[in-house]
């Protein structure tokens, strides 16, 4: 972790991250203590069906985002609240199977929609700072622990319904925090906008569309080959999820007791070790995770203590969690849409937990153990060739970009040469590394169009420059020539 870690503009994103969580796994358990007091045998098949709801979520946020201007969104925000805490109400209140799960699948859709813009926020700002998968990994931590806290403090209904909708409240006051923080700064910077951007019309392009299409292309195939290993593990991890399920709803054991704090702290350790060599080892790692998972349930259906499935699940689900939120994270950096893919690691986690949960699950069941053992087998077989294929993609992007940018020295060279601020410095760097127009950067930077303005032309004048294309030729000739 570098120096500005904890940071209190990466602590916001931080807190954002974890809330979700907390949100999201908590009113999953919660859900599943319902059903297993109305229904215990269906727990597993209704986990299925919040969880399928909540992909649609995830996935509909672009379209939120593309079409619904900015006063109607903050609307929706304070509406979100609102219907929320009535779905959990119902939902906790009820003691109707079926419209416990049509509730509750509403509330997950709805949670879905804002897990995908907070993850796109968040996504953002991590962009242009180090350390994504140790920010993933705490506030997967953090959310966790909240979790742990509510599930062994909170007795009453009513209690955890109003805790519910105090964390709401919260959560969205810090997220329309980060953007009146973004409207506040843009009201300085008005004045510069006409001036700069008569100049800026006529660079916006620095790539040619072949150079565009190709790298966007290479990412489709890289999402392609991320969504299906996504799906391969998720089917060895949503197995064991559903069998720590199963036992939680016949009262065997309680998930939410201490055993789970190793999945917080799991998460937290996953995210440090994946950033480890700027995330070079992180496919490495999960890989072996993934092995360990695949030795467990191998173990579980020869039918061994159920308590080694929990130990390695706790162990092993936190690192998947804090892996695939971090892949599409990264990944969401080169799509044309990185609203809708920020958030796609979840979305895919989810979709195959609904569809393949309950398939794989029924192995458990089966007593016909080496037809099970070949299947398992069979499985993490597929999950080593495109993990193989994934980390191959990844390293020949690394590849090209040491070739290109073989040391941050360079950029600090130039930030200390021409006494470029710490935000001017991240402007930069994206738009080194963006083909997007003015509006588009400016959204992925979380800043105003107006502030963006004012950055580049701060560092024209720094560098005698007169335009964007010109302020990036003029770094590149003075990276290659070394001129101080």
């Amino acid at each position: 972790m570098n120096k500005d870690f904890f940071s209190k503009e990466r602590f916001k994103y931080i807190i954002i991250l974890a809330l979700f969580n907390y949100i999201f796994l908590g009113t999953e358990y919660l859900f599943d203590n319902i059903v297993g007091d109305i229904k215990p045998q269906s727990v597993v098949t209704a986990q299925s069906y919040i969880l399928g709801a909540s992909v649609l979520g995830f996935l509909f946020f672009a379209i939120i985002k593309k079409y619904i201007n900015k006063k109607l969104k903050y609307g929706l925000l304070s509406a979100f609240i609102v219907v929320e805490t009535l779905l959990f109400a119902l939902m906790e209140y009820s003691e109707s199977y079926g419209f416990v799960v049509i509730t509750s699948c509403v509330m997950f859709a709805l949670f879905g929609v804002m897990g995908s813009a907070v993850y796109y926020i968040a996504s953002v700002y991590l962009k242009i700072n180090r350390n994504v998968a140790s920010t993933i990994g705490l506030a997967y931590g953090l959310g966790i622990m909240f979790q742990f806290g509510d599930n062994n403090i909170v007795a009453s209904k009513i209690a955890r319904l109003i805790i519910f909708a105090i964390v709401l409240v919260v959560w969205i006051a810090i997220i329309l925090n980060l953007y009146l923080e973004e409207n506040a700064e843009s009201q300085n910077e008005k004045s510069r906008k006409v001036k700069y951007e008569k100049i800026e019309s006529k660079n916006i392009e620095c790539k040619n569309t072949a150079s565009k299409n190709a790298e966007y292309k290479n990412s489709r195939i890289t999402a392609i080959v991320l969504i299906i290993t996504i799906m391969l593990m998720a089917c060895i991890f949503s197995t064991l999820d559903n069998i720590v399920t199963y036992y939680h709803s016949k009262g065997i054991m309680d998930i939410g007791q201490y055993p789970r704090l190793l999945l917080a702290i799991s998460g937290v350790v996953a995210g440090v070790l994946f950033d480890l060599k700027e995330r070079k080892l992180m496919c490495l790692i999960m890989y072996s995770v993934t092995l360990l998972s695949t030795i467990c349930m191998l173990v579980i259906t020869m039918g061994e203590p159920f308590i080694i499935g929990l130990v390695v699940f706790y162990l092993s689900a936190g690192f998947f969690s804090v892996f695939f939120t971090t892949a599409f994270v990264n990944l969401s950096f080169e799509m044309k849409t990185p609203e809708l893919w920020a958030g796609m690691g979840r979305a895919t986690n989810n979709l195959c937990a609904a569809l393949m949960g309950t398939v794989f699950f029924s192995l458990f069941n089966s007593t016909n153990m080496l037809s099970n053992s070949i299947v398992i087998i069979i499985l993490f077989v597929f999950v080593s060739i495109f993990m193989a294929i994934y980390y191959g993609k990844n390293s020949k992007k690394s590849y090209v970009a040491e070739s290109l940018e073989s040391d941050d020295n360079k950029m600090e060279n130039f930030v200390q040469q021409f006494s470029l601020s710490k935000r001017e410095c991240e402007v930069l760097e994206t738009l080194l590394k963006s083909d997007k127009n003015v509006k588009e950067i400016a959204q992925e930077l979380y800043i105003s169009r107006a502030a963006l303005y004012r950055h580049i032309s701060n560092m024209n004048e720094k560098t005698d420059t007169k335009s964007r294309e010109g302020l990036i030729k003029f770094y590149y000739q003075w990276e290659k020539s070394g001129k101080n």
